[in-house]
């Protein structure tokens, strides 16, 4: 479910490593989890909430 909220959105900076996140899920109020599955390795990464 989607619920809209008066939180500014957060930024992400790229490196020059950037990858092509493919899923994101907010975990409590402490941060997100996102998540690539790039050949041979799945990668999962915590985002913590400024």
């Amino acid at each position: 479910m989607i619920y809209k909220t008066n939180s500014p959105p957060i930024q992400l900076e790229l490196n020059k490593n950037s990858r092509n996140w493919e899923g994101l899920v907010r975990m409590d109020k402490k941060g997100f989890l996102m998540i690539v599955d790039e050949h041979p390795r799945t990668i999962l990464a915590f985002v913590k909430k400024p």
